[in-house]
């Protein structure tokens, strides 16, 4: 479930699990630095380690002979706490989500159309450097236009992708997030940790909710 539908997300006991932790590369071939993901035990989607969208809990690693290296989660309940608050009053963390592709700067145009229908509309392809640092992006609506008037498919991503985009902290609020954005480049918000790692992205949906949000509250009373 994206992050999109946490309202109907049932309200369950928050406890504590210990998720196994797994490191792989998050770009189509495999080719960037790994990242440490756990799989959400609430939404059941992949997600970078420390930056849960639903749980505030998801603090600790820890080490056991069973699972290895794994997180301490405190799973359900915060979730729901989190989903009624004014959207303008979330952070970075609570909307932040892998996307659907990621790739690297030396994945050919071929191999990125492959993957074009996973994409909403409003989406973008991360282009990561060895490693695993957002360096770029693609747009969907670029990939249609390039398919439609004609393309050379050997061409690799570091030469077409778009280098105009913001990037924000997991603590950062949305609307602070939102306002980072370049007026002509790439309108979501990519998610990167202090040594600029890829965490994720936030969409231009949730930013634009959390913009509409805020000015809501900032105006007067008819």
């Amino acid at each position: 479930m994206s992050c999109g539908g946490c309202t109907t997300l049932p309200k369950v006991a928050r406890k504590q699990i210990r998720l196994p932790i797994t490191t792989r590369a998050l770009d189509v071939e495999a080719t960037t630095q790994p990242v440490e993901t756990v799989v959400c035990p609430v939404r059941h989607d992949t997600i970078t380690v420390g930056n849960c969208c639903q749980c505030k809990y998801f603090r600790r690693i820890e080490h056991n002979e069973t699972l290895g290296a794994a997180v301490c989660c405190g799973s359900g309940g915060a979730a729901v706490d989190s989903a009624r608050q004014a959207a303008h009053r979330l952070s970075v963390q609570e909307k932040v989500r892998l996307p659907a592709v990621c790739a690297s700067m030396h994945t050919t145009l071929a191999v990125l159309l492959r993957y074009a229908d996973r994409l909403h509309p409003w989406d973008a392809i991360p282009i990561l450097d060895g490693r695993a640092r957002p360096i770029g992006v693609v747009r969907r609506a670029d990939l249609r236009r390039m398919s439609a008037t004609g393309f050379d498919p050997s061409q690799r991503l570091g030469r077409v992708m778009q280098s105009s985009f913001a990037t924000a902290y997991p603590s950062m609020s949305l609307v602070d997030a939102a306002q980072l954005r370049p007026a002509n480049g790439y309108r979501g918000v990519i998610v990167v940790s202090e040594d600029d790692t890829f965490l994720g992205i936030v969409s231009e949906p949730d930013l634009e909710l959390a913009l509409c949000a805020k000015q809501e509250e900032l105006a007067p009373e008819l």
